[in-house]
């Protein structure tokens, strides 16, 4: 996981450090054996990680949207 953001951060892409500990924690997992790993975890982790950024944006772009309307 330190690696993979000292990687990312050295090209100034931003990345979350989350991410990359559950990433981590998971190919581990996955290397022991297969039922180590909790696949509905790990359903509900690449959800939030496709979902997250959209909800982020459609707020975020409201609420400009919003402000810039009254100004």
């Amino acid at each position: 996981a330190g690696i993979s953001v000292l990687i990312f951060t050295t090209f100034g892409m931003p990345i979350s450090t989350t991410y990359c500990m559950i990433g981590g924690i998971a190919s581990v997992g996955f290397a022991k054996s297969v039922r180590a790993v909790r696949i509905e975890t790990l359903k509900r982790v690449v959800l939030n990680f496709v979902t997250v950024p959209i909800f982020a944006f459609v707020a975020t772009f409201s609420i400009s949207t919003i402000i810039i309307s009254f100004l």
